[in-house]
């Protein structure tokens, strides 16, 4: 029952290449359809959401698991997965870039919106803005 689970079932499955069975993907989606995510700080999701797309070598792999159990919109309205895939396997050496790389292939002009679901970083929103 809780939600942070949820998420970590999401990343460790980019960062550990796994897909979820069908019984822990059906209490996900049970838990997600009860609106449970939003009983986490957005700061959570933002953590989890970091972990996936820094240390994963196919972030594409949580991404899709995350559209398939209907909570894409805290991740963005990303334009392809091979775009987040290239970026994962060629990252700098500096983590702060990176992410504001991978925010800026997630968040498109048109959901930058969304981001406000998974921080409250004023100076990254604006950055993730003009990159």
């Amino acid at each position: 029952e809780d939600p942070l689970r949820v998420l970590r079932a999401i990343q460790f499955s980019a960062r550990f290449k796994f897909k979820l069975n069908e019984a822990l993907f059906s209490l996900c989606f049970k838990m997600i359809q009860k609106n449970i995510l939003d009983e986490l700080p957005s700061e959570r999701i933002y953590t989890e959401l970091q972990k996936l797309l820094l240390k994963s070598k196919k972030p594409s792999m949580g991404l899709f698991l995350a559209k398939e159990l209907g909570i894409s919109e805290y991740f963005g309205e990303y334009l392809s997965f091979e775009e987040i895939d290239y970026f994962a396997l060629h990252k700098t050496l500096n983590d702060k870039n990176n992410i504001l790389i991978f925010l800026a292939l997630l968040y498109t002009k048109h959901s930058l919106y969304q981001i406000s679901k998974i921080t409250s970083e004023v100076k990254l929103i604006r950055n993730v803005e003009i990159f």
